[in-house]
Order: C-alpha cells, then sequence, then structure tokens
C-alpha cells in the first residue's frame, strides 16, 4: 500500500487542498476505513437525539441538531486518489438510517446544500 501525503496529521490534497487528516478524532479513519463507527456509537447518538428532544419539547422548545461538514464531506474530489473514501460521510453513517421520523426531523445535515453550491458555483 503506498503511503499517504499526511504531515503533521495534515493530508496533502489536488492543487495545494489541505485537509485534516489524524489527531485526537482520527478524521482520516472516519472517511476511510469501514466499521471506525461502531453501531454503539450510533446508539448512543440515537440516545442523546431523543434525550434532547424530549427535553426540549417539554419546556415548548423545538430541538434541532445541526452537522456542519468538514473539507473531506464537501470537497472530496481534491482527495488524493489513494486514499480510499468511504461512499458515506460519518454523518451519513450516524444520522442516515434514523430508526423514526421524529428523530429523522431533529438532524440537519448541511453537507448535501453545501455540496450543491459548490457544483452550481455559487459558494
Amino acid at each position: 500500500m503506498p503511503s499517504l501525503p499526511v504531515e503533521n496529521g495534515v493530508l496533502l490534497g489536488s492543487d495545494g487542498w489541505l485537509f485534516l487528516f489524524d489527531g485526537s478524532n482520527e478524521v482520516g479513519n472516519l472517511f476511510s476505513k469501514q466499521d471506525t463507527i461502531t453501531q454503539e456509537e450510533i446508539q448512543k447518538w440515537q440516545t442523546i437525539l431523543r434525550t434532547r428532544q424530549e427535553t426540549l419539547s417539554r419546556g415548548g422548545a423545538i430541538y434541532l441538531h445541526f452537522c456542519v461538514p468538514d473539507k473531506l464531506s464537501i470537497y472530496r474530489e481534491q482527495v488524493p486518489m489513494e486514499v480510499f473514501m468511504l461512499p458515506k460521510t460519518p454523518a451519513e453513517t450516524v444520522f442516515g438510517n434514523l430508526p423514526n421520523d421524529d428523530l429523522k426531523s431533529v438532524v440537519v445535515d448541511l453537507a448535501p446544500a453545501m455540496r450543491d453550491k459548490i457544483w452550481l458555483g455559487t459558494m
């Protein structure tokens, strides 16, 4: 396997693009290695969302969880070819298969809209 162009935790992409890749959150693994995000972690997120939603709705508030994407989620075409990228982003893995509409309506993934803006040249 070829070595990746990573130095000091930063992945060198196409045309001089730089991406956070290592570090305490192991970002590169979240995007490139299957099963980095476990079913247990997904369940924990579902519990967190449900608890927040229920707590806030009792007080009459609406809860929304915004997923703010990082560069690896948006500018995948700038990632070097030798870096295997999973088809789903971490947010899509965690929040893409929520069990019911109540939880699905809580999560707002900003990545699709940001990708559309880039392709349209408006961002």
